[in-house]
């Protein structure tokens, strides 16, 4: 289970749940590792869009700072 342990903005999280169900499926990551690698991710300010990305999620990727702990930085996984 991944939860935020504070409120966070609906736009990044919407790109970073995105990216952690894609490192979960796509990369055959543990939850607690995707969630990680999306979090990297997000910080990368070369981060490169998965194809199968929708449209509104490539437009919040590219409108999200790296440097905003907000979008990221909330989130942790929570169990095994």
């Amino acid at each position: 289970m991944v939860g935020s342990l504070w409120p966070v903005p609906d736009d990044a999280t919407s790109v970073l749940m995105f990216m952690t169900h894609h490192f979960l499926r796509r990369a055959g990551q543990s939850p607690g590792g995707a969630l990680r690698r999306a979090q990297l991710w997000m910080l990368d300010p070369a981060r490169a869009v998965p194809e199968g990305m929708p449209r509104v999620l490539r437009r919040r990727a590219r409108d999200t700072d790296p440097d905003d702990l907000s979008a990221w930085a909330g989130f942790t996984h929570l169990g095994r």
